[in-house]
C-alpha cells in the first residue's frame, strides 16, 4: 500500500464550462480538469480547495491501491490529467477500466505535492461512457517534463531512449529507481500493486510509458519529487529482440519438508523481457494430489497437502514458464515428514 499522492498547479488554461448547478442540495461547478485544479498564483497548491467540482476524463491507469481508490483521469481535449484519490471506498476495477470515460464530483485537494480530487462517496465517481478509448501518451523528454512539471502532473507520457532501472524490486516490493535520457534524470517508480515488481530489469535503452507524478512531503513548497509511474510491465518498451522466459520460485528452497495434513504453498513468477509475450505457468512434474494454479499476470501458485500415506516420500516438483516457443524450468523437491513442519536446506 502506498500513500495517496495528489497533484498540483501551473495550468493557465481557461475552463470549458463553468456553471453552478444544484442537485440534492449540493452545489458543484461543472468544468474541465485544468480549471478545477488550476494554480494561477504559482504557489504549488490548488487555487480553489473549497468548492465542489464536477469533471470528466478518460481513465488512464489501473487502481494503484488494493483497498482504496487511486486512479488517474485525463481530459482528451488538452491531455491534462488528475489523480482521483479516496480513502472512503475502493473503485471497482471491473467498472473503472483504463479507457472508459468517468465523471467525478468533489473538492480539489493535495497531498505529497500532487493535486487530486477526493470523492467522499462512491456515487460521486461514475462511468459516463463505458466504451474503451485510450488517450495516447504524450511524448516528451525528461528535461521538458521537469521544465513544466506542474503542468505535466498526472499526464500519461512516454519518454524514449531511457537507460537505467537495474536495481529492480523483488516480487511484492516497490522501489524508486533513477533513469536517464539524453536530457536529464528522473525517478522511475515501480509500484508493487502492478505487475512490474519481480520482473526482469531492462538491459538496454528502452521507452517508458507512465503517469508523470510527484511525491513531495513538503507543506510549504512542494516542487520536487517528480517521477514517472509505469502502469504495467508492457509500459517498458524494450528492443532486445526475442528473449527466452525465466521462472522464479518466491522464497525458493531446493528442498521443502511438510507434515501430513499440513499444506505447502509455493508462489511461482514467470519472467520475460518481451513484455507482450503471454506466459503460461505450470507444474508438469508434481506429487499426486497437488495442484498448480496459473493466476495470470505471470504468477502461479503450487499447493500440496500430503496424506498420512505420503509420510517418508520424496517427490520432485518442476515448475515451467513458456511463451509458446521457449520453455523455462525450475526444479525443487518436496518430502512428507512425520511431524508438521517446514524446513529448508
Amino acid at each position: 500500500m502506498k500513500s495517496i499522492r495528489c497533484f498540483g498547479r501551473k495550468l493557465l488554461v481557461a475552463c470549458l464550462l463553468l456553471c453552478p448547478v444544484s442537485r440534492a442540495g449540493a452545489q458543484f461547478i461543472v468544468t474541465n480538469i485544468a480549471w478545477a485544479k488550476r494554480d494561477l498564483d504559482n504557489n504549488y497548491f490548488p487555487d480553489d480547495p473549497t468548492n465542489n467540482y464536477r469533471i470528466r476524463g478518460r481513465v488512464t491507469s489501473p487502481n494503484f491501491s488494493t483497498n482504496l481508490t487511486e486512479l488517474y483521469l485525463q481530459d482528451t481535449n488538452d491531455q491534462v490529467g488528475i489523480l482521483v484519490a479516496s480513502t472512503a471506498f475502493l473503485a471497482d476495477t471491473n467498472v473503472f477500466k483504463p479507457g472508459v470515460e468517468a465523471q467525478v464530483t468533489d473538492r480539489i485537494d493535495q497531498t505529497n505535492g500532487m493535486r487530486c480530487i477526493r470523492p467522499l462517496l462512491s456515487g460521486r465517481l461514475i462511468v459516463t461512457d463505458p466504451a474503451i478509448a485510450h488517450p495516447p501518451p504524450v511524448g516528451a523528454t525528461i528535461a521538458a517534463l521537469l521544465a513544466a512539471a506542474e503542468s505535466n502532473e498526472a499526464r500519461l507520457v512516454v519518454i524514449s531512449n531511457v537507460l537505467g532501472g537495474a536495481a529492480w524490486p523483488a516480487w511484492g516490493s516497490s522501489a524508486s529507481l533513477s533513469v536517464t535520457d539524453a536530457t536529464g534524470t528522473l525517478t522511475l517508480r515501480i509500484d508493487s500493486d502492478t505487475d512490474l515488481d519481480g520482473q526482469l530489469p531492462p538491459t538496454n535503452a528502452f521507452d517508458v510509458i507512465g503517469i508523470f507524478s510527484q511525491f513531495d512531503t513538503s507543506e510549504t513548497l512542494p516542487n520536487s519529487g517528480y517521477q514517472v509511474l509505469p502502469r504495467y510491465y508492457t509500459d517498458l518498451v524494450q528492443y532486445g529482440g526475442p528473449q527466452p522466459p525465466l521462472v522464479t520460485v518466491i522464497n525458493s528452497n531446493a528442498f521443502y519438508s511438510v507434515g501430513p495434513g499440513a499444506t505447502l504453498n509455493v508462489t511461482v513468477v514467470g519472467q520475460d523481457r518481451n513484455a507482450g509475450d503471454p506466459l503460461a505457468l505450470s507444474a508438469p512434474v508434481a506429487p499426486a494430489g497437488s495442484t498448480f494454479t496459473d493466476l495470470g499476470s505471470r504468477v502461479g501458485e503450487f499447493s500440496w497437502t500430503p496424506a498420512p500415506g505420503d509420510v517418508g516420500t520424496t517427490n520432485p516438483v518442476v515448475f515451467e514458464a513458456t511463451d509458446g516457443t521457449r520453455p523455462a524450468r525450475s526444479a525443487s523437491r518436496s518430502t512428507c515428514s512425520p511431524r508438521r513442519r517446514r524446513t529448508s536446506s
